[in-house]
């Protein structure tokens, strides 16, 4: 083999990594572009989803026996005054 045979050689094989190496980083933007993609469509349907849904406000007045005991049914709590039997 001479030298030239041998310098053509490493150009074809440098060649060819080449082009692989490009084949290769082209696949992984393809893929980070559909992972953005897929992110940014997954925070829309979670935002659309969150709006879909109605609040509504229930108001339970609570009162407390005279030993701190809460008499609540369930739901969220709003104490007016402590207890009207506090202290008694």
């Amino acid at each position: 083999m001479e030298v030239k045979d041998i310098i053509q050689e490493m150009r074809f094989a440098r060649e060819a990594s080449e082009s692989r190496l490009e084949r290769a980083n082209r696949r992984l933007w393809i893929v980070v572009l559909v992972l953005a993609i897929l992110f940014f469509a997954s925070n829309v349907a979670w935002i659309v989803t969150d709006y879909n849904y109605t609040t509504e406000e229930q108001i339970i007045e609570a009162n407390q026996d005279g030993y701190g005991t809460n008499l609540v049914g369930g739901g969220d709590i709003t104490y007016g005054t402590e207890s009207e039997n506090h202290n008694r």
